[in-house]
């Protein structure tokens, strides 16, 4: 949850420097606001790929035999 924090303080302050403007008013504000949407959707699909992750557990249980010991 804490990712989405720097897409939004970007946001903010690229917004700031340029002005609140409802559209892109220069080359340079619009690569920025590519950016944010760019780094939006990375953090979203990162979010997704760390909820599907599986995780899966390998129980090992011995009979008190050696390793190389044969029965």
């Amino acid at each position: 949850m804490m990712l989405y924090l720097i897409p939004l303080f970007f946001w903010i302050s690229e917004n700031s420097f340029f002005g609140w403007n409802p559209a892109p008013k220069s080359a340079a504000e619009m690569i920025c606001d590519g950016l944010t949407i760019t780094l939006f959707f990375l953090v979203r699909i990162d979010q997704g790929i760390r909820k599907s992750r599986v995780t899966t557990t390998l129980n090992i249980t011995t009979s008190g035999q050696s390793p190389g010991a044969r029965s």
